[in-house]
């Protein structure tokens, strides 16, 4: 989630997040972090906003005219997403059935790359996990 807020924003645009309706418990403790930093950086805090709901709140905002999609989820939904969007030409970037991949070398340090692989987010710093 942080990856494409930060990508938005950088671009200079807002960002409307619709969660997995099995994540929702998380969207407001996000949501908080994500305001806190903008409004610490002198930016307005409501350019991110966070929405949670089931399919037909995903359905209503991919059908609101946004300018670009992004869908991070599984291939049955992202080809509902896909069609949706169409009706529109939205444009639409999906990434779908990854469970975060990785290639791990024989000359890494293996403790550290299996601690990060295990944890599921490596890190931003190309040279280690």
């Amino acid at each position: 989630m942080f990856g494409q807020i930060i990508s938005a924003i950088f671009a200079g645009n807002a960002i409307v997040i619709k969660v997995s309706e099995y994540a929702s418990w998380s969207a407001v403790y996000y949501s908080n972090i994500v305001k806190a930093v903008l409004q610490a950086l002198g930016h307005g805090p409501n350019i991110v906003q966070i929405v949670t709901g089931y399919g037909a709140t995903g359905d209503a905002l991919v059908r609101s005219g946004v300018d670009k999609l992004t869908f991070i989820g599984s291939p049955e939904v992202g080809k509902i997403v896909m069609r949706s969007a169409a009706d529109n030409l939205t444009p639409v970037v999906l990434e779908l059935g990854g469970k975060d991949a990785a290639i791990i070398c024989d000359d890494c340090d293996f403790n550290q790359v299996s601690t990060a692989t295990c944890r599921g987010n490596p890190s931003p710093d190309s040279d280690t996990l």
